[in-house]
């Protein structure tokens, strides 16, 4: 048993509550209206009295509270989500306008009822519940409209292709991450590799357009774009590089005649010509000893 602050003993029920006579705790917070004679277990982390709809995390750190008006009514719709007959709940939150009776999850935590779809507890206005198609946890249309992340996109649906999780298009724009890149031509655009996309004026790293010509860009390695004049590794511009000697390595180590380069950055006092990867963050040139310190390629003291 406990001793809290007014020395009155604390007895343990479970999950972190406590009862003194009619008051209910949890820890050392006082609940109210809180009842510790009728509390009980609804699943694992979640619990109810006559009053109350008790919510912990697995480290029984926080607790969240529903006021509820009849905690009979509760049913558990799924790990994240249960009702009574008068509201709807993803966690603690109440999912405004929702219709008790006919709300029901679907996959990657959306959900409908007779008139709306939800993300979660968030509305995704004029959706149609009994035509939408669920792409992933970011994606849902029905044959209108489409939501990514929960913000309306201005795309034709009917016209719709989708090229990643996170970059999609239609005949005429294509968005990333939710947003418009502006001036891409979506009848051209496409994948380059995992890093990469192209169109048939430019070269992006997903919203980032690179200051490469499209039409002379060759891809290599998947993380390195090149023209004749620049290189980059992934969104960042190698500075310096000479093009005409430039060679990738392995490990994300290239060079040219000039410089040695980890990813996007000259290693200081690498010499290229006699630079040699040795084994795993471990190089060596013919006057130095290298090896990764906190993501960068240093010189061992």
């Amino acid at each position: 048993e406990l001793e809290c602050s007014t020395s009155s003993k604390l007895k343990h029920l479970q999950s972190g509550f406590f009862a003194s006579g009619d008051h209910l705790y949890y820890r050392e917070q006082l609940i109210d209206n809180g009842d510790p004679h009728t509390l009980e277990p609804i699943d694992q982390w979640r619990l109810k009295d006559k009053n109350n709809i008790y919510l912990i995390d697995s480290d029984f750190e926080t607790l969240e509270i529903i006021q509820c008006n009849n905690t009979n009514e509760i049913v558990v719709i799924n790990d994240h989500a249960l009702k009574t007959n008068s509201a709807a709940y993803i966690y603690e939150k109440e999912v405004m306008g929702a219709d008790p009776d006919t709300f029901t999850p679907l996959d990657y935590g959306f959900y409908r009822d007779k008139d709306s779809v939800f993300s979660n507890e968030i509305t995704l206005p004029k959706l149609n519940p009994n035509e939408v198609n669920i792409i992933n946890h970011r994606i849902i249309h029905d044959s209108n409209i489409l939501f990514y992340d929960d913000v309306l996109l201005d795309i034709n649906v009917d016209k719709l292709e989708i090229l990643t999780e996170h970059i999609l298009k239609d005949d005429v724009n294509v968005f990333c991450n939710g947003q418009r890149i502006v001036n891409a031509d979506a009848n051209s655009y496409t994948l380059c590799s995992v890093f990469f996309q192209k169109d048939k004026n430019s070269i992006y790293h997903n919203n980032i357009r690179l200051d490469l010509a499209a039409s002379e860009t060759i891809i290599k390695e998947e993380a390195y774009a090149i023209d004749s004049n620049k290189a980059y590794f992934i969104d960042e511009e190698m500075i310096g590089v000479d093009i005409t000697s430039f060679e990738i390595l392995e490990d994300n180590i290239s060079k040219d005649k000039n410089y040695v380069y980890f990813r996007e950055e000259m290693i200081d006092k690498a010499d290229p010509s006699s630079f040699k990867i040795m084994g795993y963050s471990q190089f060596m040139d013919k006057s130095h000893i290298f090896q990764m310190q906190q993501g960068k390629v240093c010189i061992c003291e």
